[in-house]
């Protein structure tokens, strides 16, 4: 496995709390970020640091599509098959399997009495793992992770302050149902530690760009995946791109491109990778990329005709899910990179259509003459005559405090 960059100190803050728990001590710790950030590479090198120690490691990834298999991951991570050799593990299945009248039936429908009976039976399961040797429990992606999952990790950080068990879970910082947020109450109030992953620094990301060549990145080459936000994935998804369309030459171990130009397939990734937002969320961050980079709430507010208090809820999910960032006063995009994405993921036609609906809009609300003019001449035809006359105002407002923007909108 290639070595792990950028991650150094949270890499050693996860080591210290595995060497609490290889000497009987219980941790819990929550690794969060945005998705392709490296939360899975951190705590890879986490489990491996944990088999190093001598803890036996149960991992596994909760599925988005599995959302509604009560019970799932924490099935997963600790092998509760009806067929599992330990017969506790297969006595548990067999209370998660419905069934036509046995202890089983009606499981997944959520009747209380055989939830908490599954949920005591995990935690004794755990306790008895932990009793020969401490163990390491690694749960990813519990952002989609069940209710009756939440549940019993819920009940698992509470005993693992006086059991040998380390804890590790990883998660986006949206979506974040109320189960998520009471066991991340938990996690908080039994002294869990909480790493929130950040962008990568440019010497990061040019680290991790020779990593992948084998050869030093020139300086156009380093130039272009510095535009990738600080995220490893999509440094990963660049690369790649440039390598299958013959971008890159290699020589004397340096790697150079031709042109500095970002592949189509960088964008696809970036809009898959915004997918979990809500699709009011998403219908709000494609109109705010329309109006630039940075916008003011009131200007999104007027151009979809929305109270701004009514955008509160999908604003806080662009913000916790650092899409958006507060920044002087606006909101940003935290990477024109992701702004670009939104904006090209539009046909030409819609983009057109809410420049002239942004325009139209902004005008009515007397915003500054040069801001609607911009936006009504991107969504004009040859010959609109209101786009004209509003570049004409602009341009003569330009006219004595910036020369050049006034040549610009005239022409």
């Amino acid at each position: 496995m290639p070595h792990l960059i950028g991650r150094s100190s949270e890499l050693d803050q996860l080591t210290e709390l595995l060497a609490a728990t290889s000497q009987g001590r219980g941790t819990v710790a929550l690794v969060e970020g945005e998705p392709g950030i490296g939360k899975t590479r951190l705590v890879q090198e986490a489990a491996a640091v944990a088999r190093a120690r001598g803890l036996p490691v149960h991992a596994a990834t909760a599925d988005e599509l599995e959302q509604d298999r009560p019970f799932g991951l924490v099935a997963d991570v600790l092998g509760l098959h009806t067929d599992a050799r330990d017969p506790e593990r297969a006595r548990i299945a067999g209370m998660l399997a419905p069934g036509d009248g046995g202890e089983g039936a009606g499981a997944p429908s959520g009747r209380p009495e055989i939830r908490f009976a599954i949920v005591e039976s995990i935690v004794r399961l755990v306790e008895r793992l932990a009793s020969d040797d401490p163990v390491a429990l690694v749960l990813e992606d519990v952002h989609w992770a069940d209710p009756s999952t939440l549940l019993t990790l819920h009940r698992l950080v509470g005993a693992a302050v006086s059991l040998p068990v380390a804890i590790l879970f990883t998660c986006r910082p949206i979506p974040r149902p109320p189960e998520l947020e009471r066991l991340l109450d938990r996690l908080r109030e039994r002294g869990g530690v909480r790493l929130e992953l950040g962008a990568l620094g440019p010497e990061d990301v040019a680290e991790l760009a020779r990593q992948h060549l084998g050869a030093v990145a020139g300086p156009r080459l380093r130039e272009l995946v510095s535009r990738a936000g600080g995220n490893p994935l999509f440094v990963d998804e660049l690369v790649n791109a440039l390598q299958k369309e013959g971008l890159i030459v290699t020589s004397v171990g340096r790697a150079e491109i031709g042109e500095a130009s970002l592949p189509p397939s960088l964008p696809l990734t970036i809009i898959r990778g915004l997918s979990y937002l809500s699709d009011e969320t998403l219908r709000a961050l494609r109109v705010a990329s329309v109006l630039g980079s940075s916008f003011s709430p009131a200007d999104l507010s007027i151009v979809l005709h929305t109270p701004v208090t009514d955008l509160l809820a999908v604003l806080g999910e662009a913000l916790a899910s650092r899409v958006l960032l507060e920044r002087q006063g606006e909101l940003a995009f935290r990477h024109d990179l992701i702004r670009n994405a939104i904006y090209e993921d539009m046909t030409e036609a819609v983009r057109t259509a809410i420049h002239a609906q942004a325009g139209r809009s902004l005008a009515d609300a007397g915003r500054p003459v040069a801001q609607v003019a911009t936006h009504l001449a991107l969504g004009a035809r040859t010959g609109d005559v209101v786009a004209i006359e509003w570049l004409r105002k602009a341009a003569g407002q330009a006219m004595f405090r910036a020369p050049r923007i006034a040549v610009e909108l005239l022409r």
